[in-house]
């Protein structure tokens, strides 16, 4: 009754993602403008295996989109589908994981099954019903969450299930193997199982009782540490392809890493219980003071929890697991190692929040069955409108950085997002006030510059020209990948100035640029722009060259083919 209660309402609750397009936040650059992993073949195998695309290595998502496109091409609704009925699934697990948790911390429990399970019901609600799923559920990019939750759960019930309390024997070595064979499997599609291994530490001491030594506990354990170290490498290897991601000490320093992780850990704990305020992007300030009083704040209270759990560690056991264990599923992206513009962000809760529903299971079940089951109603009624309500904001661009704006009216990036739409609407003054509001937010958002330089090119591509140009020269200062606004910028100078020197010095700057980089950043509108532009220069052999190589991409062989056709242009 449980499971079938749980999965109807998990359904209900994200049934409006089911009606949402692809949105720009990454899945255009992920689905819509991306043919690599369109294919279910030997290529788009080794391609999944090999690439890095967007900072990532998450070969177990790029299939699954694979399977999704070739059972709908590019309708958003097989990608939506897909990704609510993942989620179904973790909600299963987690319900049955909390019932094995709570099961252990309380053996009582074994002769009331409606409490145990009525105890359960609420952890797994929590978890699956709350707004702050909505961005890992809705947002198409977010896949990657969603299958490396399902194999985590998966690995840790194996786990649990081979182990016997009270002992340091396992019950079954097929268990004990398969939760490291889905542990692996979990860390193809995102890099969040490095911390298990001190998960089921923490369970072997608190709730276990398994009498081991702490070697004995680290040995059994190594294929896990193994699999959990090596991630770590791997997420950091994926991540330095993709340039202006990760922030060093001279960006971001350690004070301002401290004074983020300690807001971090108070505000998903805090959104867990009041889910206001969510959006698309919790944007990073661009300047920031962490001795600000919220930061003590944040601090205090984690040290006043630590202490309280720590006194009350033999009272109340599980309230220090519950807290330890948020505090180890949270902690890899509390912005120790910064990476991206987000200051904190929805989808990250989605491990981390499963200890805290746990621990509210944990206060509920020893009173009778009906509080727990009636807990349960009321938490479905309360949340599932307010998580329909979120999913309504992924439904296109417009709604969610509406969304954006309306939490974070300063939001460089929101302000930039609605530029860069009002500029495809063709309504560059509008657009033009957008960029500028998103530079004069931060001053850094080079994609803001570049946003202003392509507004003045629309809005006045003669009388503005100079503007035009000193905006896209800001942007080159940080831009990646730079030979974008070099085109744009090559673009006017041939066009609205007639200055082919400086228009094929820009072209050529941006072929050095692109092909230093790896393959995949690489775009052949550059090669043909560029070759067009040597070709009016009188340089024809260096521009057909050009042009042959844009001719071996299928995104711009019929154009290359004709130009190298046809007689040099005359610019």
């Amino acid at each position: 009754m449980a499971l079938a209660l749980l999965l109807g309402a998990t359904l209900m609750a994200f049934a409006p993602a089911l009606e949402a397009g692809f949105v720009s936040f990454d899945d255009d650059q992920t689905i819509l403008l991306n043919e690599d992993f369109r294919g279910v073949d030997a290529r788009t195998l080794e391609w999944a295996f090999t690439t890095r695309h967007m900072g990532h290595w998450q070969p177990l998502a790029w299939l699954s989109f694979a399977l999704d496109h070739a059972q709908g091409g590019l309708d958003p609704r097989a990608y939506h589908r897909t990704n609510v009925l993942l989620h179904a699934a973790n909600a299963l697990l987690v319900l049955l994981l909390s019932a094995r948790i709570l099961a252990l911390a309380r053996p009582s429990l074994a002769r009331a099954p409606w409490r145990a399970w009525g105890g359960a019901l609420v952890a797994a609600g929590t978890f699956a019903l709350h707004p702050l799923r909505v961005e890992s559920v809705a947002w198409v990019t977010e896949r990657r969450d969603l299958l490396a939750a399902f194999f985590l759960l998966l690995s840790l019930l194996a786990w649990l299930g081979c182990v016997e309390p009270g002992s340091g024997k396992l019950r079954s070595r097929a268990l004990w193997f398969a939760s490291i064979a889905l542990l692996a499997v979990s860390l193809l599609a995102k890099a969040w199982g490095m911390t298990l291994w001190v998960v089921m530490l923490a369970l072997d001491h608190a709730l276990l009782a398994r009498g081991m030594g702490w070697r004995a506990r680290l040995l059994e354990k190594t294929p896990h540490i193994a699999l959990g170290l090596a991630s770590i490498a791997i997420a950091s290897w994926a991540i330095r392809s993709a340039p202006d991601v990760t922030r060093g000490l001279d960006e971001w320093s350690l004070l301002q890493r401290a004074g983020q992780a300690a807001q971090g850990l108070v505000w998903y704990a805090a959104r867990t219980l009041d889910a206001q305020g969510l959006c698309a992007i919790h944007e990073l300030p661009h300047a920031w003071n962490p001795f600000e009083p919220r930061t003590f704040a944040s601090a205090a209270l984690v040290a006043a929890l630590a202490t309280l759990a720590f006194v009350l560690r033999r009272r109340l056991p599980l309230l220090g697991l519950a807290l330890f264990t948020y505090l180890v599923l949270v902690s890899p992206v509390l912005g120790l190692q910064q990476a991206g513009p987000q200051f904190v962000a929805d989808r990250y809760a989605y491990l981390a929040s499963i200890p805290l529903g746990l621990l509210a299971a944990g206060l509920l079940v020893p009173r009778a069955a009906p509080l727990s089951w009636s807990t349960s109603l009321v938490l479905a009624a309360l949340l599932v409108p307010a998580t329909r309500a979120q999913c309504r904001h992924w439904r296109d661009d417009e709604a969610l950085f509406a969304r954006v704006l309306a939490v974070h009216p300063e939001s460089s990036i929101g302000w930039q997002a609605r530029g860069n739409m009002l500029l495809a609407r063709d309504r560059a003054v509008d657009a033009l006030v957008a960029f500028q509001r998103a530079v004069a937010s931060n001053p850094r958002n080079w994609r803001a510059h570049a946003g202003v330089g392509d507004a003045l090119d629309r809005l006045d591509p003669a009388g503005r020209s100079s503007e035009a140009v000193a905006a896209w020269t800001r942007a080159l200062e940080g831009y990646f990948p730079p030979w974008i606004v070099r085109v744009n910028l090559a673009n006017h100078l041939l066009a609205r100035r007639g200055d082919l020197a400086g228009g094929v010095a820009q072209y050529e700057a941006a072929v050095r640029e692109m092909e230093a980089r790896d393959a995949y950043w690489t775009s052949p509108l550059v090669w043909y722009g560029a070759g067009q532009a040597l070709r009016a220069a009188g340089r024809e052999t260096e521009g057909r060259a050009l042009l042959e190589k844009a001719a071996k991409d299928g995104r711009t062989r019929e154009r290359a083919m004709q130009a190298l056709r046809a007689p040099p242009p005359r610019l």
